[in-house]
């Protein structure tokens, strides 16, 4: 873990992006690759998403899984739901 080495991060206190709101860290994850397959993990932060935008990044990001297939066969099914959900949702496929 990189900011606590040798302790629990559950429970300890962060402001994310110099907010001056603070957040309670409630969990963990294992590394996670946003810019892709082929680049080293970088340190990633998920908050609520009703968080206040001036705690983070406001863009919000769908992950798709399939356990067979090129996942991004996927992205005109995730499309059509997501705006049935919200037809105003700026939607863009990635990867």
């Amino acid at each position: 873990m990189t900011f606590w080495p040798h302790g629990n991060p559950i429970g300890r206190r962060i402001r994310p992006g110099g907010s001056k709101d603070w957040c309670t860290i409630i969990g963990i994850v294992d590394d996670v690759k946003n810019a892709g397959l082929d680049r080293p993990a970088g340190t990633e932060l998920y908050l609520p998403y009703r968080q206040p935008a001036g705690a983070g990044n406001s863009d919000m990001y769908v992950v798709v899984r399939t356990p067979v297939g090129d996942p991004r066969s996927l992205a005109s099914v995730v499309h059509e739901q997501l705006n049935e959900i919200d037809p105003s949702l700026p939607l863009r496929t990635c990867g």
